[in-house]
């Protein structure tokens, strides 16, 4: 990798790292939620995360990128498996890409589609393997695509992530949520769709986990460029200790937790 190429990829990593950081202090302010400016700036935001990602995956190459996309879904793997127990067909694919990746099998075989979950999460996760496979199978040369396809697969973990704690903490909510996308009704009642997105958006478990998913993310790019040590799974951290404040771009306090240990 030449030094120019190492510099577009320690900015893309420093940008969604920002992102993050800036997405969680907007809905930290007190009454964000009502605010239709805060809301175009935190999809912005997520939407610089993804970008930022993808430039990133640019720099690191397919067969680095492709490893990212499968340590993000196997870490999600014992979510959906505690869901859905029994079903171990993620579990086999998910294999097949490894093995594919790392020269014992030829190519990936595409055995149907894994169908529609009602579980938090489980929807999300499934579309993301799904693109994975389909960018997997063939056993040819990469699709030109594949930085897009790539960033959208981490993007969709990080979103099955969040509706995963927040739908397990409000399974009533989360059903009647889905209940109005599957139905069409969602269009007859737009407002109270509305209120159950703003619900999972608030709740602080939500913030928190898709903060650190993406700093998950971020991590593992920098490990598969060639920069720190592959960390621990989002599923196996543990945030406590003592609070440290910080400055965010727009000049506003925000909070890290700092590990235990650190």
């Amino acid at each position: 990798m030449t030094d120019a190429v190492r510099a577009i990829g320690i900015c893309a990593l420093h940008r969604l790292r920002r992102a993050s950081h800036r997405s969680r202090a907007v809905r930290r302010r007190e009454g964000w939620h009502r605010c239709h400016n805060a809301w175009m700036e935190l999809y912005a935001l997520r939407e610089e995360c993804r970008a930022a990602t993808e430039d990133l995956l640019r720099v690191i190459g397919f067969r680095p990128s492709t490893l990212v996309c499968l340590d993000l879904l196997e870490d999600f793997l014992p979510c959906f498996e505690g869901m859905h127990p029994g079903d171990r067909r993620a579990r086999e694919r998910l294999q097949q890409v490894r093995e594919h990746l790392d020269g014992l099998r030829l190519d990936v075989q595409r055995t149907g589609r894994l169908g529609d979950h009602g579980t938090p999460g489980s929807n999300s996760f499934v579309g993301a393997l799904e693109r994975l496979l389909d960018m997997a199978h063939g056993g040819g040369s990469p699709p030109p695509s594949w930085p897009e396809v790539c960033s959208h697969i981490v993007a969709a973990v990080v979103t099955a992530r969040v509706e995963h704690t927040w739908g397990t903490a409000h399974p009533v909510c989360w059903e009647e949520l889905r209940r109005l996308t599957r139905s069409g009704e969602i269009w007859a009642e737009p407002q109270h769709e509305e209120e159950l997105l703003t619900a999972s958006s608030r709740y602080p478990g939500s913030i928190a986990i898709e903060h650190d998913t993406w700093g998950l993310v971020a991590a593992l790019l920098e490990c598969r460029s060639g920069g720190t040590p592959a960390p621990l799974t989002s599923g196996s951290r543990r945030r406590k200790g003592k609070r440290t404040r910080t400055r965010t771009d727009n000049g506003e306090a925000d909070e890290d937790d700092e590990d235990a240990g650190g």
